[in-house]
């Protein structure tokens, strides 16, 4: 009996340990991928600008976007 306590108290703290450290990976993806969207979100900003559909006269603007460099 005392053993299979043993084992399922070493089994209850492999599994916790298993759990943090998931959980810290888990937590430093989460931080990878906003940085990621903020890079991606900034770069996308300095290709295409946002741009209201109309200016204050109500004139559709018209924005040339300059071809891919290869």
């Amino acid at each position: 009996m005392e053993a299979q306590l043993g084992q399922a108290h070493a089994a209850e703290q492999q599994a916790s340990n298993t759990a943090a450290a998931a959980a810290a990976r888990v937590a430093a993806a989460e931080a990878r991928a906003e940085t990621l969207k903020k890079a991606h979100d900034a770069l996308l900003q300095r290709i295409a600008p946002e741009t209201p559909d109309k200016d204050d006269r109500g004139q559709t603007n018209q924005q040339r976007v300059p071809p891919a460099r290869r």
